[in-house]
């Protein structure tokens, strides 16, 4: 069983995709955990209703490091893995990483995957959207990730994951990378 930790903020517009990407996985012993960020609009009953292993949990706006912070609390499985509210994930992701993370041969502690962006990609620059660093390409151990500890709340409002990518390299956690596009990051006028 694999935790899906998603922290949204107003997202009824997109996270039904997002929801019926993970629907499709070829992989299907995860849950899906939602922690809805103070939203204003009706994510949170939009959500609820598209997945049978939802549990969403609401709290007042704090930011996507906290959110997904309280995701992580919520956590009963050992493996976790994450996609932000607009992402999509194509549908072998989680059974292509598994076994890099599962084989004790391998040594892994977390497996990440390259990113299509799609969208308005005009809107922003889309360079950096191939890389392996993102929260929607992360698949880990809870244990190794809390050896390298919660998410900060970084203080321009984004960057968490790249703090948080930084502190488990300079620990030595060891990265699979997966030279394939296994999710797809949405780029709009308010992508962070």
């Amino acid at each position: 069983m694999i935790s899906v930790i998603i922290p949204l903020y107003n997202r009824a517009k997109t996270i039904t995709k997002t929801l019926k990407s993970l629907q499709k996985q070829s992989y299907e012993n995860f849950e899906v955990i939602i922690v809805n960020d103070g939203s204003t609009d009706s994510t949170a009953i939009v959500a609820a209703k598209l997945h049978p292993c939802i549990t969403v949990i609401s709290t007042p706006n704090q930011g996507p490091a906290i959110a997904t912070n309280i995701g992580i609390e919520a956590v009963k499985t050992q493996l976790i893995a994450f996609i932000d509210s607009d992402d999509l994930w194509h549908e072998n992701k989680i059974e292509t990483q598994l076994p890099f993370l599962t084989c004790s041969e391998f040594g892994f502690d977390a497996v990440l995957n390259r990113m299509q962006p799609f969208g308005e990609t005009d809107a922003k620059s889309t360079h950096a959207q191939h890389s392996h660093w993102s929260r929607s390409t992360l698949l880990t151990s809870r244990e190794a990730f809390r050896r390298v500890g919660p998410i900060r709340h970084m203080p321009n409002g984004y960057g968490e994951m790249i703090d948080w990518f930084s502190r488990a390299k300079d620990m030595g956690l060891k990265f699979h990378l997966i030279d394939d596009d296994l999710a797809y990051r949405r780029i709009h006028a308010q992508s962070m």
